[in-house]
């Protein structure tokens, strides 16, 4: 289910609840939807420029997980809030230019933020001893079997 190698390297990566989910999703995604709806119900209608910049400084702070080497649930956390208050920008947004430029914004920062994870998730399995045989991971096996089939 995880979408990190069942190996000891990415042990602190996932969670178990019956069966291995990723622990950045588990805690990030719900996260990121009571941050969307708390700041929608509660806080008064601010401009998208000040959720963005409230987006951008909890992604910076959650960023500091990246080079952590078992990242913490508050850095997940963190990154649940920075997605929430992103999409409160983006669902802000007074004109469709606005919302445009709120969405580059937010993807450039995603993709960002994905190419760092990517670098670093690489480092990891390049330190493996089953490197050799990527892309047949052993602790990739169940998740392949399902796209072979």
């Amino acid at each position: 289910m995880s979408h990190h190698p069942k190996c000891n390297s990415f042990v602190g990566y996932t969670l178990l609840i019956k069966v291995p989910v990723c622990r950045g999703c588990v805690l990030g995604y719900p996260t990121a939807g009571v941050t969307f709806l708390l700041v929608f119900k509660l806080l008064p209608q601010y401009s998208p420029l000040a959720y963005l910049v409230i987006a951008v400084a909890a992604a910076g702070f959650a960023s500091i997980g990246l080079f952590i080497k078992h990242s913490k649930p508050l850095f997940e956390t963190l990154r649940g809030v920075a997605l929430g208050f992103g999409l409160m920008a983006l669902v802000q947004s007074h004109s469709v230019w606005e919302g445009l430029v709120v969405g580059i914004l937010l993807s450039s920062a995603a993709i960002l933020y994905l190419g760092l994870r990517f670098v670093r998730m690489s480092a990891i399995c390049r330190a493996c001893s089953h490197h050799e045989e990527m892309p047949y991971c052993p602790g990739l096996t169940a998740a392949q079997s399902r796209y072979d089939s």
